[in-house]
């Protein structure tokens, strides 16, 4: 994690229909940069599987971030003897790491 005021320096690499690739270094000078984490360990809003109801795909808002998740395999409803994979995907907001 970036300390509070650091420099940020950007590493891209690219492969082109040429027959070299090329690299380029930005350096990109960010003074003050104001970490902030977010509290808390738990994600309101998310379900287990029950056979018959829809899985929760939004999860409620907090201040500090957003949240969606995902599940696999997708289906509209949960299903009998299927085991379920949920992806939770945090978004923080303006502040926020």
């Amino acid at each position: 994690m970036p300390v509070s005021g650091a420099k940020i320096y950007v590493r891209t690499a690219a492969t082109t229909g040429k027959q070299a690739s090329y690299e380029q270094v930005l350096v990109v000078v960010s003074e003050n940069i104001k970490i902030v984490t977010i509290a808390g360990s738990s994600i309101a809003g998310k379900n287990v599987p029950v056979v018959g109801e829809r899985p929760v795909t939004v999860l409620a808002d907090t201040t500090d971030y957003t949240a969606t998740i995902g599940w696999l395999p997708a289906h509209s409803t949960f299903a009998v003897n299927t085991a379920y994979t949920a992806t939770i995907t945090i978004t923080p907001k303006n502040g926020y790491t």
